[in-house]
């Protein structure tokens, strides 16, 4: 072939190779919801979220999902009770303040979903009666519930509190370092929460969250492409450990001016571990007291005792249950109620 014919093929070939530069890409599927756009930060867990039946709309006419709108904790405790599948279970609620003079009632099957919650030791109210769910969730609460959920569906273990995880939590009660605690369990499987750095302090923990921050943080927390950040520096019993933690009550319907017995049990692979200690939160009415117990025997089991004294009959009383082994805590719940 002459020299001319083989710049002649050269340049055919760079021809088509360039327009197929310019063919026209496919077009890109339109926002589920006209204030979400393309470009917004919270697209992504937004579309993810309400491909998946988690999140709806805040006006289904207009396809607007109210991006900037806070989120109620009723609310809160729909969308957490349908990305963990528990949507239509019904434990019933004991929380009173479902109707308030104002606002109204919330809608049936919202509060369904809180009851749920507060059934699997997810929702904890301000008190045993009043859970506010007509009011704005602040940012550090998304987290709490997210984790807490969870810890409760297996998917993750509940790591003990970490004082160089937003250094500027409230950590002064044990409620607050248990608090902290969930929001270091979140930041250790899935990174930072949205917009912070989990080294720093967290300026906007008590600011109420919008719908779009939300679905943010619950996207990162679900999402099946989210790389784990290596846990603490705690150390790991056993590269292979396989822990089940349990927990029972001596009487789940005791009379009152009785005691009650909880005993805690810590198992790696089926065999119980000998070392572990145990705290306890008891859940009464208008208290909230605990014990402790430990270490665990050869059997993996430890214990504490309390005098229910005239705790109020009829009313469950929930015992959350921490048991903590070479710097990992596993935490279960168990429960009575006096007659």
């Amino acid at each position: 072939m002459g020299g001319r014919a083989v710049r002649f093929a050269l340049i055919v070939c760079l021809l088509i190779a360039a327009a197929g530069l310019f063919v026209a890409s496919p077009a890109l599927a339109a926002p589920t919801f006209v204030d979400v756009p393309a470009d917004n930060v919270a697209y992504t867990a937004v579309e993810a979220l309400a491909a998946r039946g988690i999140i709806k709309g805040c006006d289904a006419d207009a396809h607007r999902f109210c991006p900037d709108d806070p989120t109620l904790r009723a609310q809160m405790a729909a969308l957490i009770a349908r990305a963990a599948g528990w949507d239509a279970e019904d434990h019933g609620n004991q929380f009173a303040d479902r109707c308030d003079v104002q606002a109204g009632c919330i809608d049936a099957d919202l509060w369904r979903n809180v009851g749920t919650l507060q059934y699997y030791g997810v929702a904890k109210g301000y008190d045993a009666s009043s859970y506010g769910p007509h009011n704005d969730v602040l940012r550090q609460q998304v987290i709490l519930f997210i984790s807490r959920a969870l810890v409760h569906a297996g998917t993750w273990q509940r790591k003990a509190d970490d004082a160089s995880v937003y250094p500027n939590l409230p950590r002064g009660t044990d409620a607050e370092r248990l608090d902290a605690a969930d929001v270091v369990t979140y930041v250790a499987y899935v990174g930072a929460v949205p917009d912070t750095q989990a080294n720093a302090t967290w300026d906007a923990y008590a600011a109420p969250s919008a719908r779009a921050w939300f679905a943010r943080a619950l996207w990162q927390a679900l999402a099946p492409t989210a790389t784990p950040i290596p846990p603490s520096p705690s150390p790991s019993p056993s590269p292979v450990a396989n822990y089940q933690v349990s927990a029972t009550v001596s009487d789940t319907s005791p009379t009152q001016n009785t005691r009650v017995t909880v005993t805690g049990r810590l198992t790696n692979n089926g065999q119980g571990v000998t070392g572990a200690t145990m705290a306890t939160t008891w859940h009464y009415k208008t208290t909230a007291p605990g014990c402790t117990g430990g270490p665990s025997s050869a059997d993996g089991t430890t214990s504490c005792t309390r005098d229910i004294s005239t705790a109020t009959k009829g009313y469950t009383v929930v015992i959350d249950v921490q048991i903590t082994y070479q710097g990992q805590t596993f935490t279960t719940s168990t429960s009575f109620t006096p007659r």
